[in-house]
């Protein structure tokens, strides 16, 4: 069965936008963990679960754990109002300010104090968190994922044995006269 583009279900706002959020937070809680590691930040996972739990009294790996599940339910909170917000804006750009929208708002704060490094590469990581988020919501909601019909058959891939030889004698025709 060939889905054309005017038939694809209808996809769920809410649902995608609460899966957004999700691997959002799994990705980017990744890509944190692997900053903190690699020494390019000193922001670690188990910063977002201090409001949660003693980072001493349960230990590291279940802080950073707790902190790693506060992060992806902020990324999918996030991504709800995006969605509320913006769903209908084209432009990727909007998602780079959203991102940067949240790093200002957890320095601004006073949540992390860190040194210049540290303030770059978390700019980074929510810089791309947001483009993640809001080119994600963007790129499903205003149609842009859907290819143009346009009723011509020339931008169709051919779906039998004899499309298919007749496009590869037709790309051969065009190659030799290039060649001549």
């Amino acid at each position: 069965m060939s889905l054309s583009p005017r038939h694809y279900p209808k996809t769920n706002v809410w649902r995608h936008a609460a899966a957004t959020g999700v691997f959002a937070g799994l990705l980017w809680g990744f890509a944190f963990q692997a900053a903190e590691y690699f020494r390019f930040t000193e922001t670690v996972l188990s910063h977002w679960a201090r409001p949660f739990v003693d980072a001493d009294a349960v230990g590291p790996g279940a802080a950073t754990a707790v902190g790693w599940m506060v992060f992806t339910l902020f990324s999918m909170a996030a991504a709800l109002l995006y969605t509320a917000l913006f769903r209908t804006v084209r432009s990727p750009w909007l998602g780079v300010a959203f991102g940067c929208f949240w790093w200002a708002m957890t320095r601004l704060t006073g949540w992390f104090r860190t040194d210049v490094q540290t303030l770059i590469t978390d700019l980074c990581l929510f810089w791309t968190w947001g483009l993640f988020v809001g080119y994600s919501v963007s790129f499903e909601f205003t149609g842009t994922s859907l290819p143009d019909d346009g009723g011509s058959k020339s931008a169709e891939a051919p779906h039998d044995a004899q499309g298919v030889a007749e496009s590869a004698v037709s790309a051969s025709n065009v190659s030799r006269k290039a060649l001549r």
